[in-house]
Formats: structure tokens, sequence, C-alpha cells
């Protein structure tokens, strides 16, 4: 069975190979992620590189998961239908089923099993349920409350965590179905009209680590070290430290929420 540290270092090698290649979109993606994101970045010292962290963090999933790059294909579509041929052929075939399953979206948690590391997680868009292996989520009692934002897979018939950004919003579905982080809100048809079509994924981010996001002063962040950094792409990305280690923001909407993340 596939696992997610295995599924992991599989996408990190992806992204690996797309930072080495030249003709892949890095400066172009660079100003679209910063026009919509206007991400905040404090001055020198701890508090700046953390920010310049997790805005590349968030960029690089972007970029590999989301933002079409070539003739309307992601880059991890574009590895998965040609691969380099030095790849193993059980390697591609996880990214493969990556490319074809992946989505990011907002969950509620209705049972958690930290022994496997399992979780049941009901997906807000359309009600499906999902066994996800997830041992961050399988683990944390207090993740069972919220919802929680965050890209899944399936591989070998396993639906896994396949992203780096996990966010956890206290507010309960019912509060924040309307206006909680990655929804479309009100004040975005006026401001930023291109919130519309730029996916729950891009507005998440916009809400959390924006200048402006809704939720950045709600938003509380934890660290999580030894991610490879052969997981870091495009190096002249937003941040110029690359992408580094996992961001996990803990949200909260005005009223009840408070955001997290692991």
């Amino acid at each position: 069975m596939a696992d997610c540290i295995m599924v992991g270092r599989d996408l990190a090698r992806v992204a690996a190979y797309w930072s080495v290649h030249a003709e892949a979109p890095f400066a172009a993606a660079s100003e679209e992620f910063l026009r919509f994101v206007e991400p905040r970045m404090r001055a020198a010292g701890p508090q700046g590189a953390e920010d310049a962290e997790r805005a590349s963090t968030c960029y690089t999933e972007w970029l590999l998961f989301d933002r079409p790059s070539f003739q309307g294909s992601t880059l991890l579509e574009c590895y998965a239908a040609d691969p380099p041929r030095d790849a193993p052929v059980a390697m591609v075939a996880r990214v493969r089923q990556v490319a074809r399953t992946q989505f990011f979206s907002r969950f509620a948690v209705s049972y958690q099993d930290p022994l496997s590391g399992f979780a049941i997680m009901r997906d807000l868009a359309d009600g499906r349920r999902y066994h996800v292996l997830d041992p961050a989520v399988a683990s944390d009692p207090a993740w069972a409350t919220g919802t929680v934002s965050e890209r899944i897979g399936c591989v070998d018939g396993t639906w896994l965590m396949v992203g780096r950004v996990r966010l956890h919003d206290r507010a309960s579905p019912a509060e924040s179905a309307l206006d909680g982080p990655g929804t479309l809100h009100n004040e975005d048809l006026v401001v930023k009209p291109e919130a519309v079509d730029a996916g729950i994924f891009l507005r998440t981010v916009r809400d959390v680590i924006g200048s402006n996001g809704r939720y950045r002063e709600l938003t509380s962040f934890a660290r999580e070290d030894g991610v490879d950094a052969e997981s870091r792409i495009g190096a002249e990305g937003p941040a110029s430290e690359g992408c580094g280690a996992d961001a996990v923001p803990t949200t909260s909407s005005p009223s009840s929420h408070g955001i997290s993340g692991r």
C-alpha cells in the first residue's frame, strides 16, 4: 500500500525535475502568484524568513498541481505524460495516479483512527466521504471539529494527503460554509474579480498569507521540519528561500474561526 512518505518523495522528485528545466514558466507563474496572493513579507530576520518560506511552499504546490503551464496541462500532468527515461516505473505509476485524482478542498472530519493513521473526511463541496491516510489529522483530537483544508489523491486504492499545505479552521462547517477560507467573498468581486476563476487553493492561500487576506490576523502556523530540499521548485519564485518545511495554518473566521496550519 502506498503511504504518505513514499508518495511525498515521488512528488519531490517531480518538483526537482522541473526545478532544473529552464523551459518551465517560473517567471510568469511567480508574477501571477504574487499579483493575486500579495503575500505578506515582513522585514528581514526570522519572521521575514518564515513569511518567505510559507509563500514559497504555497507557490510550489499551486505551480505543480493547479496552474496550467503547457497546453493546458500542469507540471505534474506533463511529467506523468512524458516522464524522463530514468524515472522508476513504479514511481511514474504512482505519479500518474496522483495526477488523475488529486484535488484540494475543505473537509469535515467525522472519524479518526490514530493507530492506522486514517480519518474519514467529508468533502464540503459535494458531501462525498473519503477514507484518507493522514496521520496528522487522524491523531489530533482538536481536528475532529471544524474543517480541514488540504490536497488529497488516490494511489493504489488509498486516498492520502499529497500536498504540503494543510489548514484547520476551528469554526464549524455550518459557520464557515458561506464565508470560510477559500470561499468567494463579497469583497472579492470588487477588489479581486479574478478570484472567481482562481480556484479554491489560491483563494485559500490569499486568505491566510496575503497582506490583505481576510484571515491573516487569525492564522497561526506550526512548523514541520524534515522536508526534503528536493521538494523545492522554481528557485526564482516568489520567495528566494524556495519551498522548505511544511507550513500548516490554523485559521478562524471572524466569528469563531481560529486557523492553524501544520
